[in-house]
């Protein structure tokens, strides 16, 4: 999954997918689907490895 794409160079587009998948997480948690939670757990993971400390979109 590439996520370095100049769609993402603002930063409040790379806060909203952290933000909407750890919501994802929660729903998950809250609805006691625990394979569902640790699959979105990652998702959210990857997204902030990749957003906030691997970030360098590729120049088209």
């Amino acid at each position: 999954m590439d996520l370095q794409l100049k769609f993402f160079i603002p930063i409040w587009r790379r806060i909203s997918v952290v933000v909407a998948c750890f919501i994802w997480t929660c729903l998950e948690i809250v609805g006691n689907n625990l394979g569902w939670a640790i699959f979105a757990f990652l998702i959210t993971i990857y997204c902030i490895y990749q957003f906030f400390f691997i970030f360098q979109p590729k120049d088209e």
